[in-house]
Parts: C-alpha cells; structure tokens; sequence
C-alpha cells in the first residue's frame, strides 16, 4: 500500500458517508473541539504538502542558529491532535537546533493524558519533557511556566494541535541571530521576536492547506 493511499496522507481530507462515521464525528467534536476521530485514523507521521513560495525554498540560511526550546501547552487535549504536533515538530526540524520540547499540562483530568503520556514520551530519551501544573493556569501563565523550564537559547510558543511544515524553524532562528546587538547594549534592545505564517487544518477533515495570501473566515491571512 502506497502512502498516498492511507488516510490524511499528504495532507488531504478524511470523510465519511455512513451513519457510524458521521456519528463518531460528532461525538467526537463535542468532547474536544475538532474531529479527532478522524485524527485518530491519521498517522503521528502523517506527510504534508510543501506550500511554502517558491522563491523560499531556495533561500539559504546561517549553518549555525540559535537552539529552540519548543513549548506546548495543553488542557484534555486528543491524543493524536497533540502527538502530532510533537511529531511534526521532531521529524521536520534540524535535531541540532531542537534542544527539547517541553509539553506543558495544564491540569488534564483525562486519563490518556496521565500515565499513558508519562510513558509514550520515554521514547524520545529526553527530548521531549512534560512539566504539569498543581491548579489550571489558563494559556498564559502556563506558557510562562514551560518557559521557566526552558533551558535553550530561544523558545517558541506552540499550539496543542498543529503540524509544522518543510523548513519552518531556520527563518524563524536567522532573524533573530542577525538581530541580536552587542552585549554592550541594555538586554531589552537585543530582544527579537519572529513569528510565522500559520497554515489552515481543518477541524472536521484533518486537512492540511494553506491560507497565505487569503482570509479565511477567522481573518488570517
């Protein structure tokens, strides 16, 4: 079976006709927000369409960047949605530059995220840590904390169920080695943010698409 075959893959669609599907759907929209019974079908390593401009793909950047601590906060996420992300962001990133992902819970009370977590991470020996809060934080201060716990030299905030893409962190990291002022200066003026361009998963169908250079009806671009 080729991968273009197996569900999500490349990016595209899942959908369904029958009864059982569509009911499964709607449950499972109802209990988390999006479809993660479609999720569930897609695999952690799901392959995603290249759609960055043309003209990006030939860009070249520093050999030497800055190293990422990547944060992730999440309150009774889906499993697969969250898995995913941290996936994406291990298989599509240079290993030299992610010095860890710190998934931060911020006070789960589903069961797949207690013990079950505990020990799917093992399997990243390290890389991946998981720190949780003793009350519900809300998105801000729980994102402070996962910085508290960083350890690398710049840290990027990401969502609980998103999939980066080809290349994503260099052009995030070489703006903000270019811009860093000398050590003489006071450290507010050698702070840099960069921040990217967020692509569209749909939240009933799982596909992947981009929303550069259009609105969609939340106004992003």
């Amino acid at each position: 079976m080729s991968r273009s075959s197996i569900a999500g893959e490349g990016g595209a669609p899942v959908t369904f006709t029958d009864e059982e599907g569509l009911r499964e759907s709607k449950r499972a929209e109802q209990e988390f927000g999006f479809n993660t019974y479609v999720s569930d079908m897609i695999s952690l390593n799901r392959t995603i369409p290249d759609i960055r401009m043309e003209e990006c793909k030939h860009w070249n950047y520093p050999e030497t960047l800055p190293t990422v601590s990547v944060v992730v906060v999440f309150h009774n996420e889906g499993w697969t949605p969250l898995l995913r992300t941290v996936h994406s962001v291990l298989l599509r990133s240079p290993p030299q530059l992610i010095k860890e992902v710190v998934m931060v819970d911020d006070y789960s009370d589903k069961e797949h995220l207690k013990e079950k977590l505990d020990k799917y991470i093992k399997r990243f020996n390290g890389k991946v840590r998981l720190v949780r809060t003793e009350d519900r934080e809300g998105l801000i201060r729980a994102r402070t904390i996962g910085a508290k716990h960083s350890t690398a030299d710049v840290i990027i905030f990401l969502d609980a169920h998103c999939e980066v893409n080809t290349n994503w962190l260099p052009p995030l990291l070489a703006p903000i080695k270019h811009n860093r002022l000398p050590q003489i200066c006071e450290p507010m003026f050698r702070r840099v943010m960069t921040v990217p361009v967020i692509d569209g998963i749909d939240a009933n169908t799982w596909e992947y698409r981009s929303v550069y250079g259009q609105a969609d009806r939340h106004f992003r671009f």
